[in-house]
């Protein structure tokens, strides 16, 4: 026997024992919706983004009302909060977009994160091209995990979807940390309550 089959012949004799990986549930970790929004909350805020919770529907218009009222280009696309928007035709408008509001299905309390469609999004570059970003979620749409998200997302219905977490940020070898650089300089969660 060569030096090498020796030492392949040693490692083979010396293999740990194998281990059944542990059964461990993810479903339903946290059970009380207000532990859930809290830490929804506590993840969003700790990737740069901000939660507000409305009491409804209305709430959400008269926030977009507000925000028309202060200035710049603010776009709707949830239905619920009034008529959508038209999709902004030129290069230009898009540029300027200041604002979009956008509805998600799923909120994932562990890591803050939104699932948005394409469906509702209208266009796959409108969460990534404005300067500030408002995803809409019921309260009764935060699950615990990224578990219970999959499990609620269905893709072959819509096809294109992305989790959204934070305001878009990247940092180079010098430590120099941009935000909004391939996405939104901000982004606020609306919770509805009901």
């Amino acid at each position: 026997m060569n030096a090498r089959e020796t030492i392949l012949a040693a490692i083979k004799t010396n293999q740990p024992a194998p281990v059944r990986l542990p059964a461990i549930d993810h479903h339903n970790l946290i059970a009380d919706s207000a532990d859930l929004t809290a830490l929804f909350c506590q993840n969003l805020e700790a990737g740069g983004g901000s939660m507000q919770r409305l009491p409804d529907m209305t709430a959400v218009q008269q926030l977009i009302n507000e925000k028309r009222a202060a200035g710049g280009l603010v776009l709707n696309l949830i239905s619920q909060a009034g008529n959508i928007d038209l999709i902004p035709p030129s290069l230009e408008i898009l540029d300027s977009l200041q604002q979009v509001f956008i509805i998600g299905s799923v909120a994932v309390a562990e890591n803050g994160a939104v699932w948005v469609t394409e469906s509702k999004m209208i266009n796959r570059i409108l969460p990534f091209i404005s300067d500030q970003l408002y995803l809409v979620v019921y309260e009764k749409q935060l699950v615990s995990t990224m578990h219970d998200a999959y499990e609620k997302i269905k893709t072959d219905d819509d096809g294109f979807g992305v989790f959204i977490a934070s305001p878009s940020k990247t940092a180079d070898i010098e430590q120099s940390l941009v935000i909004g650089a391939h996405g939104a300089r901000k982004l606020v969660v609306l919770v509805i309550a009901k």
